[in-house]
């Protein structure tokens, strides 16, 4: 009874830091799910995710949908996603914006050409 104890724990253990985004050592997993809610949607919090929409406009996250010429560019704005991105087993169906975005980028308090 007590090793199945012990087992069940042990695994226990090894589920929440994986979810913490830690393994059982404390090293990062360096995977980041970009559908946190599991709501379908890709989860857009910075402007070079917002620009990055625009290589995957039907918002399903993969390398299939975005096409080898462009998946370069958008995993740089989401990088390390997990595989799916971590969206739902039917997979993600667009984007949806969880933070303001500060558009004036060189912080002149003007929105102008010289942004980046």
């Amino acid at each position: 009874m007590v090793p199945r104890i012990v087992a069940a724990l042990a695994l226990l253990f090894i589920a929440a830091a994986l979810l913490a985004g830690t393994g059982p050592a404390g090293a990062s997993s360096h995977f980041v799910d970009y559908d946190a809610d599991d709501d379908g949607l890709i989860e857009v919090d910075a402007l070079g995710k917002l620009d990055a929409i625009r290589y995957d406009l039907d918002g399903q996250g993969d390398q299939d949908s975005v096409g080898a010429t462009d998946w370069a560019n958008y995993t740089a704005a989401f990088s390390d996603a997990m595989s799916g991105m971590g969206c739902p087993v039917a997979g993600c169906v667009g984007y949806e914006l969880t933070a303001d975005l500060d558009f004036d980028t060189n912080g002149d308090g003007s929105i102008t050409s010289a942004d980046g």
